[in-house]
């Protein structure tokens, strides 16, 4: 008995012996450092994916220089087919259009000055003479009763037309003091416009209660009416 327990002692002795032995080699051995199995896969997918990003951002370059340097060629595709001549044209087609519209609107205001003045109910020639003498105030070059002949088969034909006023010789002022406008008085107009080989003209009723809604403007075969 007293061998098997002297037996059973040193062999847990020894257990405890080797156990302390493999905890001290655990201890004082120096850590190796962890290696990662796929170390080189990662660092050659992080470059590949860095040479893809690098390639992208030159093709965007690369496709932002082509649109540029496209778009440029245009605009000088564009700049090469603009006719000198045509731009000086419309600039002064501009111009012109730019004078006339103020002429007319000198003109207009002069007539609302009269009609505020002398009222509705007068004859056409009270209104002619005021109207006149209210646009030379203004520095306006005004003619009245000025000739209109007739081109006929190569032929001129003074046939007896009178412009009632020509405004700067640019505009013709017809003026009438009647009840209402009629499609015959813009026709007499525009006939007057074709004749003169004018652009602008303005017919004018001083017999209404509202001047703006006595008032047409004509150019060419295009007519409006400034009181609506």
């Amino acid at each position: 008995m007293i061998d098997n327990l002297t037996l059973r002692i040193q062999t847990a002795e020894s257990a405890e012996e080797r156990r302390g032995r493999k905890m001290c080699q655990i201890i004082c051995e120096p850590q190796r450092p962890l290696r990662f199995k796929n170390k080189d896969k990662i660092h050659e997918k992080s470059n590949r994916r860095e040479r893809r990003g690098t390639r992208r951002m030159v093709n965007v370059s690369d496709n932002l220089r082509t649109s540029a340097s496209s778009a440029v060629q245009k605009l000088t595709e564009t700049f090469k087919t603009i006719d000198p001549s045509r731009v000086q044209s419309q600039k002064k087609i501009t111009r012109k259009n730019m004078e006339l519209n103020k002429i007319s609107e000198e003109i207009i205001g002069a007539a609302m000055q009269v009609h505020t003045t002398l009222g509705p109910g007068l004859l056409e020639s009270a209104y002619k003479a005021c109207l006149k003498y209210e646009l030379e105030k203004n520095g306006l070059k005004v003619l009245s009763q000025v000739g209109l002949p007739v081109i006929y088969d190569g032929i001129q034909i003074d046939i007896g037309y009178r412009l009632d006023l020509l405004v700067e010789d640019a505009v013709i002022v017809e003026l009438k003091a009647v009840k209402e406008l009629t499609p015959l008085h813009n026709a007499q107009l525009l006939s007057y416009l074709k004749l003169s080989e004018l652009q602008l003209g303005l017919l004018i009723n001083f017999n209404v209660v509202r001047l703006k809604s006595g008032i047409k403007r004509m150019v060419n075969n295009f007519t409006e009416e400034t009181g609506r």
